[in-house]
């Protein structure tokens, strides 16, 4: 089942590609041309440039996690 959550405050570029389960928070940019893979988490306020490729389990936050 595909559960992809993305805000309607983030801004996503013309042909990007997004995989399953992922999840893009608020007032995230992605640029043009863009590969998101599988199980993919963004945090708000992320920038993600033109033309990059995101692979599958990954998380991309703008401030340290504290384990």
């Amino acid at each position: 089942m595909v559960t992809n959550y993305i805000s309607d405050k983030a801004k996503i570029g013309e042909n990007t590609k997004i995989g399953e389960n992922t999840k893009i928070w608020h007032f995230v940019y992605v640029g043009d041309d863009v590969e998101i893979g599988n199980n993919v988490k963004i945090g708000s306020l992320a920038h993600i440039d033109y033309d990059v490729k995101i692979g599958d389990n990954t998380t991309i936050l703008i401030h340290p996690v504290k384990n």
